[in-house]
């Protein structure tokens, strides 16, 4: 044992802050009764002390931690509690919206059997039709078949008696052709006789006839005067002559007709005549002034040609003439190239306010015609007296979704939450198209050098060019300050104007998106003001 309390017998293996006291002094002879606690274990009962404040600590960090965790688990569930009543009033308006689709298409397969059960009537009644035209069509071919078969026969019976008619005919023609030269030789004799008889009979004619003015003559002489002979002759001169001129007459009326008939023709001639006699006086008359008009105009030009002689100009000078014209050129095709570009800037800025504006006004009138539903709703829930305990039990939220469940109007909020399409809206990156303008600008690559002389302010930089080609800045933004739209436009047609010589070789893909986006928004602004300003007019 080792004595702590010998003033010669200390502890050398610790140091004078831990050796105990010296109690055989006068002073300390009352403490020896009383309980001594050593420095080292004061010592090792601070490091205790401060160990177990510090795990204090520790474990009131941790606390603190499990705390928040707790109230954040606490505020997710209250949160997720929310989500789900929204999910299962949103699946209960879907179930009632495809329950009302099965409906719709159980009408549709009713309708379907109804129309199928007629046209099952429909068919058997055609198929019955096409059954007694098959039996009248079958009736008719088999006789047909019949009178064919008939045909067929009576042509099998030839064939075989078709060697003996060839026979019979081949007679028969042999028979027809000795008879037809009997015929023809019958014939030749009796055109023979009948000649000689013709000619018997005209030499007896001429005989007889002969004969007979004989003895008329000679009874004429006996029994008429001579006077009367003489009249008589005379009378068939007469009768001749008056045949002559009936002739001579129709031959002189068809002559006359015929000029009648040219008169007409040589009138209408003349007529003609008259008038293009008139036209050529009138062609010479104007043919006239021109020559004077022409012969004033050559005699101008001639003498507009010896002011307008080419001097002697250099070679040097018509090359630096013609690369001044290069370069107005080309600067004319640049700043149209850059008009370009800034009007297919106005129209996607006019398009994305003309989309966002239809976007706010569908999400407005969904919210208006959700909050009138709202009222609706807690309007007849105020008029309901007796109540389930599924209902009691339900919060605020669960039971406005619960009755507006109930009382919506899904398809009212579907057509609601129609909006067109964003593929209908420019995208930034594709504006522009070859061909836009009906034209296509070609890309040009000037020397900067070309382009270090000043010039003068564009005049595509004024308003009033934009306002000839028809472009209204105005058109969608009546609730912005007009002047300072103007203004600013104005500016950056200026500033565009000045950067010319800079960007005359940029294309337009080069153009970055971010600047698009950023006029899009600044663009869309007042369209979403006029909606506002619409649905606030609207719901009132």
């Amino acid at each position: 044992m080792v004595d702590l309390y010998g003033k010669d017998k200390r502890n050398i293996s610790l140091p004078s802050r831990l050796q105990p006291l010296n109690i055989e002094d006068s002073e300390m002879e009352d403490q020896k009764d009383k309980v001594v606690i050593i420095n080292m274990q004061k010592a090792m009962y601070d490091i205790r002390i401060a160990d177990l404040e510090t795990r204090i600590k520790r474990l009131e960090t941790r606390n603190q931690e499990l705390l928040d965790t707790s109230n954040s688990t606490e505020s997710r569930i209250d949160s997720t509690d929310l989500e789900t009543a929204d999910n299962i009033a949103q699946f209960n308006r879907q179930i009632f919206v495809e329950t009302s689709k099965t409906d719709e298409y159980n009408k549709r397969m009713d309708m379907l059997n109804k129309r199928k059960a007629e046209e099952k009537t429909t068919h058997n009644r055609k198929q019955e039709l096409m059954e007694k035209q098959f039996s009248n069509t079958r009736f008719e071919l088999t006789s047909k078949i019949k009178f064919l078969n008939a045909k067929i026969n009576t042509l099998e019976d030839y064939k075989v008696t078709k060697p003996s008619l060839h026979e019979k005919l081949r007679e028969r023609n042999e028979l027809m052709a000795e008879k037809d030269i009997e015929v023809a030789r019958k014939l030749e004799d009796i055109e023979k006789k009948h000649n000689i008889d013709t000619e018997k009979l005209k030499n007896e004619m001429h005989t007889r006839l002969f004969e007979l003015a004989g003895t008329f003559q000679i009874e004429l002489s006996s029994n008429v005067a001579i006077p009367v002979h003489r009249l008589m002759r005379e009378s068939i001169l007469v009768k001749n002559e008056l045949i002559q001129i009936a002739n001579e007459y129709m031959l002189v009326k068809e002559k006359n007709r015929r000029k009648e008939h040219n008169f007409s023709l040589y009138e209408e001639e003349i007529k003609n005549g008259r008038a293009d006699k008139f036209r050529y006086v009138i062609i010479a008359k104007i043919r006239r002034v021109l020559l004077n008009a022409l012969r004033e105009m050559h005699k101008e030009m001639s003498r507009r040609q010896d002011l307008y002689t080419l001097t002697s100009i250099s070679y040097e000078d018509s090359l630096k003439l013609r690369e001044d014209a290069k370069i107005l050129a080309d600067a004319c095709a640049t700043r149209l190239s850059k008009f370009e570009v800034l009007l297919h800037r106005e129209q996607v800025k006019l398009g994305l306010a003309k989309y966002s504006r239809r976007k706010l006004k569908a999400v407005i009138r969904k919210l208006i015609d959700t909050l009138y539903d709202v009222k609706y709703v807690a309007a007849c829930a105020l008029k309901i007296t007796g109540t389930g305990e599924d209902i009691l039990e339900m919060g605020d939220t669960q039971l406005m979704s619960h009755l507006l469940d109930i009382l919506s109007r899904p398809k009212l909020l579907m057509s609601a939450t129609k909006v067109t399409s964003t593929k209908s809206v420019l995208r930034a990156d594709h504006i522009y198209k070859i061909g836009d303008l009906e034209f296509e600008p070609k890309h040009i690559n000037i020397d900067p050098q070309k382009l270090i002389k000043e010039k003068e302010p564009s005049e595509l930089s004024t308003l009033k060019t934009l306002k000839n080609l028809g472009i209204d800045l105005f058109a969608e933004s009546d609730d912005y300050d007009q002047m300072e739209y103007a203004t600013k436009v104005t500016e950056d047609f200026e500033e565009e104007a000045s950067n010319e010589s800079t960007t005359s070789t940029q294309s337009f893909e080069e153009i970055p998106e971010m600047e698009l986006k950023l006029m899009s928004e600044n663009g869309s602004m007042s369209p979403e003001d006029e909606t506002f300003e619409d649905v606030e007019t609207g719901g009132e």
